[in-house]
Order: structure tokens, then C-alpha cells, then sequence
């Protein structure tokens, strides 16, 4: 009697590796587009883009207050005149290397000074307050596509006597769904509600703990 040999189809037990090389290329192409900020830290096999907090990955980064929210219209209002700030030391730079006739010497040379100081500090400010509303903005598309309700419970107010504006500085532990209590300091404007023990609502990311208090 013909013995019976049992066949095993293993392809069923590499049928995760065949699904993840069939679909990793989708995902690569798709990348960018789907996550155009990087919220995310891995990809599934249908070449969608996964949260971290999705499959436990921990949190070490230290949490960190968004920038203060500007609109878009307020953005571009922002850029425009940063823009401007930048313009003046490089169009001077060029006055005073095409004027025809030629300047004397001397004139030239305090052009060029000129242009040149001008440019150093007007793009580096420029630069700096252009960063500044991108970050704005970056922050606040992060928030509120993947933010989520907290609660911010103040726990010391110390007087806060830095910049121009004296304020109070708060020392917050903040608590919500999908990431570990954590706490952390914020400046705020003088207000005799903002006292120990009192209650503010937050938004937070719980990938790397960015925060917002509403």
C-alpha cells in the first residue's frame, strides 16, 4: 500500500514576507505624500502610514509647547514682511556694484559696507522670523491632525520676571488619553484664576508630547 506523503504549502507561511515585498514599493511611492511632515514611524503592509503610538513605541522625547498659532492668512502676512526685511542689504549690494558711471571710491566703499552689514542683519532676522511661522504652522497641523483632549492640572505658580511683559510662570502636569502623565512649564499672562490646583484644557501629541494649552 503507497504511503502518503502530507505536503506542506509553504508559501501560506511566507505569505506575510510575499504581501510585505508586493506592497513595500506602494509604500515607499505613497510616502510622501501621505506624510508630508513626517508624523509618522512606520508603514503596513497596505502601504498605509502607522502612528507610533499605534504598535507601543515609547516616548523619550522631552515635551515641548507649540509655537503660538497663527492662521494662514496671518502667515502669510508674516512671510511677506519677513520677505521685506531681507531685500533692502542685497538690492543695496547690487546699487552699488552696477551704477554707471561709477561712484568714486570712497562712496563705493560705503555702499559696500553698507550692503554688506545690511545684509547680514536683514536676512538673519528675516530668516529667523521665517522659521518661526513655519514652525507655527508645522505645529498646528500636527495637533490637530493627530491630537489628542487633555486636561493640565497647574500645580506651582512662581511670578515670571523675563522679557518685557512680566507674566506668571506655571509648572503643569498634564494627563489624557494615549500617553503617560507628564509635566512641564509654560508662561502665561497675569490671571487671578491661574492658581494651584486649577484646570486647563490641552491638546497633545502623544507621539513626542508637543502640547498646546487652550
Amino acid at each position: 500500500m503507497a504511503s502518503v506523503v502530507p505536503v506542506v504549502d509553504e508559501s501560506a507561511d511566507r505569505g506575510d514576507e510575499f504581501l510585505d515585498v508586493v506592497e513595500r514599493p506602494r509604500a515607499d511611492s505613497t510616502r510622501l505624500s501621505q506624510d508630508p511632515e513626517g508624523l509618522y514611524e512606520g508603514w503596513n503592509r497596505l502601504g498605509q502610514p502607522r502612528r507610533a503610538l499605534d504598535y507601543g513605541a515609547s516616548v523619550t522625547s522631552t515635551p515641548r509647547e507649540a509655537e503660538t498659532r497663527i492662521g494662514p492668512v496671518g502667515a502669510l502676512l508674516c512671510r511677506l514682511v519677513f520677505l521685506a526685511i531681507c531685500l533692502p542689504g542685497p538690492v543695496l549690494l547690487a546699487v552699488a556694484l552696477t551704477l554707471d558711471p561709477p561712484p568714486p571710491p570712497t562712496d563705493v566703499g560705503g555702499l559696500l559696507a553698507g550692503g554688506v552689514l545690511t545684509t547680514i542683519v536683514g536676512v538673519g532676522f528675516g530668516a529667523f522670523g521665517w522659521r518661526l511661522v513655519t514652525r507655527s504652522r508645522r505645529d498646528a497641523r500636527r495637533l490637530s491632525a493627530a491630537g489628542v483632549a487633555a486636561t493640565a492640572e497647574v500645580l506651582t505658580v512662581a511670578n515670571h520676571l523675563g522679557g518685557e511683559d512680566p507674566g506668571l510662570e506655571l509648572h503643569l502636569r498634564i494627563s489624557g488619553p494615549g500617553f503617560a502623565t507628564f509635566e512641564a512649564d509654560v508662561i502665561r499672562a497675569d490671571d487671578p484664576g491661574l492658581v494651584p490646583g486649577a484646570l486647563l484644557t490641552a491638546v497633545v501629541d502623544p507621539t513626542d508630547r508637543l502640547f498646546a494649552i487652550t
